[in-house]
């Protein structure tokens, strides 16, 4: 009863009910497969959806979504021998196949997420240092004895290290005792003074999760903040500090508010008949420009937002090039 209540409460997005639907229309076989492109179809929109394409076959505890889909991809990986056609159109999808790449892209995602939770680690003490004896945390400080372990076999991939330094991660266990560990405190400050920095650039707190790319500890902080306040948990201090320069709790409606600003910008602009390259912060107008003509030829454009950008005269097809640096922001 419990998991059918769960079941209940779940929403799906629309993208996931219309994957669903064609999900039942597939086929699993590999070797002439009746419905070959549009399993090729059901892959790319798993894609677009997860960003991923390690499509698995069943979930602990509840049924899978996509089981024709999981068990194509699972017999895929079984068959020694495809045609050239074929690994043509795998690949053209992005879909990890081959048995080693799948286990590898795995692997890859078990690692990242371990690395989510040391974040998280961090961000609550201070310090990447998880021993592997403490009570909450026992799972995480093996797997950073089993990192330092690696490290120094020299089996470890440079990504992955520098991905570690990157956050203060002390390699040798001794070198920890000597080690500055900042308060809780001065951690939130230092993070609320980034995003100061941030709010004079960009005139509001809406940290895009294009920042995971650039500066993956503010954005990450900024989420942690909306989670506090929601749990009941954020300190009243703090809660205005943040109120004070127009903070908003709601992430979707964060991310609207971004979005209108951006168009009505946008709006006036084309109004006014001035070309993009005139808006001040150009680059930010740019990429945000682009990534509405994205969607839109991808068709994940909601239909509200073209009808607005077809109500100003949105040129979806021109393409404006501008030669300074990338973008630092995205809607």
């Amino acid at each position: 009863k419990a998991d059918e209540e769960t079941n209940l409460e779940e929403v799906l997005t629309p993208e996931e009910e219309a994957l669903m639907a064609l999900d039942a229309t597939l086929s699993t076989k590999t070797t002439s497969c009746p419905t070959w492109n549009a399993n090729l179809a059901a892959v790319v929109l798993y894609k677009t959806i997860y960003n991923t394409t390690n499509i698995p076959t069943t979930h602990i505890g509840k049924n899978v979504k996509y089981p024709n889909l999981g068990v194509w991809v699972r017999n895929l990986r079984r068959r020694r021998t495809l045609t050239p056609e074929q690994i043509q159109d795998l690949e053209s999808v992005g879909l990890a196949w081959r048995g080693t790449d799948f286990l590898q892209n795995e692997y890859d995602r078990r690692w990242d997420i371990m690395y989510e939770q040391l974040l998280d680690f961090k961000e609550e003490y201070g310090h990447s240092s998880v021993s592997p004896t403490l009570k909450d945390h026992k799972r995480l400080g093996q797997w950073v004895k089993a990192q330092r372990c690696i490290h120094e076999e020299g089996r470890m991939p440079k990504h992955r290290i520098q991905k570690l330094e990157a956050i203060g991660f002390v390699w040798r266990i001794r070198a920890f005792k000597n080690l500055y560990v900042p308060t809780k405190e001065k951690l939130w400050q230092d993070r609320y003074q980034e995003l100061l920095g941030f709010h004079q650039e960009f005139g509001h707190c809406n940290v895009p999760e294009s920042y995971r790319k650039t500066n993956f500890p503010l954005e990450r902080w900024v989420r942690v903040q909306r989670v506090w306040r929601k749990k009941g948990l954020m300190p009243k201090k703090r809660q205005k500090l943040l109120e004070e320069i127009g903070f908003v709790w709601d992430a979707t409606e964060a991310r609207q508010s971004t979005w209108a600003k951006r168009f009505d910008r946008v709006k006036l602009y084309l109004e006014s008949g001035r070309p993009f390259d005139s808006i001040s912060e150009g680059m930010v107008y740019y990429r945000w420009i682009s990534k509405q003509r994205d969607r839109n030829a991808r068709g994940v454009l909601e239909p509200e937002r073209k009808a607005m950008l077809d109500a100003i005269g949105f040129d979806w097809k021109e393409v404006d090039v501008f030669t300074e640096g990338s973008s630092k922001e995205e809607a």
